[in-house]
């Protein structure tokens, strides 16, 4: 999910995997998207209409607490994306990234903690609020530290304590 500027820039909120929503803020101000959303891969989506859901909420109100849930767990992590954003320099935010990263998608393999999801040096820098020739120098700095290695389709935290060491 990602945000555009008037001048073409684009921020990426979010990245979704399985079983994951989006749009609820639409779904309950009835107000126009204020994102985009673009798969990495071929999914499955399941469309509510606001009108429907709202019967349902109606019958079942414990959905709606668990959305105000959702709702401020995003706004708490845009806050502090915010702060960092005001802040911190490129290198803290995405080590930060990384570890976000690595925590929700990462899965232990041999080599340390894999992140199997296609993301671009460009995608990381619009995660980042940053530049792909910014990102590019901190995946090689990174990897000659021997603290990730970066391909193709995935990226593995060699590391994962010293990255956790390095966000604190």
């Amino acid at each position: 999910m990602y945000g555009t500027t008037t001048d073409g820039k684009e921020k990426i909120f979010q990245v979704f995997g399985s079983g994951e929503f989006f749009g609820e803020l639409a779904l309950l101000d009835g107000q126009p998207r204020s994102a985009t959303v673009e798969t990495l891969d071929d999914c499955e989506m399941v469309l509510i209409h606001r009108d429907a859901f709202k019967n349902y909420l109606l019958k079942h109100p414990e959905v709606l607490w668990k959305m105000y849930q959702v709702v401020c767990e995003k706004l708490r992590r845009l806050s502090s994306e915010m702060l960092d954003l005001s802040y911190r320099d490129a290198r803290h935010r995405f080590l930060q990234v990384l570890l976000f990263l690595s925590e929700k998608y990462g899965k232990a393999n041999g080599a340390g903690c894999e992140i199997g999801i296609r993301l671009t040096h460009r995608d990381l820098a619009n995660m980042v609020g940053s530049n792909r020739e910014t990102i590019t120098r901190l995946v090689a700095k990174l990897e000659g530290d021997g603290l990730i290695t970066m391909g193709r389709a995935r990226m593995t935290i060699l590391n994962l304590a010293a990255l956790k060491q390095a966000v604190e």
